[in-house]
């Protein structure tokens, strides 16, 4: 037995023992993309990608509440941490041929981001998934 911790978990995974509510998988996805964007903060770096890949949350998730944990929530949740860390960064999400997972670029400042990403940032408007996702969290 190793003090791993990471080996730990992945073996309690294995024996069906880790499966989470979607709140809680989806409260863990916060905090971890919370640290992701104080570390961005704080770095030298002026844009980081972060990679998110649906079957990565849903894994964690117990089979009852899978179809809770979608792609628009998790985007949401990058993001509004993107947000919440500082307002002024710009986050867009790549075009992706791929339904369940996403890259989001996050970029300090305006002027590093590519043209195409401003002007759709300009046009976007907020899907109402996550309309209705803010209206429940008031």
């Amino acid at each position: 037995h190793s003090d791993d911790p990471g080996q730990a978990s992945h073996d309690a995974a294995r024996q069906g023992q880790e499966l989470k509510t979607s709140g809680q998988v989806l409260a863990d996805f916060r905090n971890e993309m919370e640290q992701t964007m104080l570390d961005f903060d704080i770095s030298p770096e002026m844009s980081m990608k972060v990679h998110v890949r649906l079957s990565d949350q849903t894994k964690k998730v117990l089979e009852s509440d899978k179809d809770k944990v979608t792609m628009e929530v998790l985007k949401y949740i990058v993001y509004e941490q993107a947000e919440e860390v500082n307002d002024e960064w710009i986050a867009y999400k790549e075009p992706s041929e791929f339904m369940d997972e996403v890259t989001i670029a996050i970029y300090k400042d305006p002027d590093e981001a590519p043209p195409e990403v401003l002007e759709e940032i300009n046009s976007a408007e907020l899907p109402e998934e996550v309309k209705a996702q803010q209206r429940m969290e008031q």
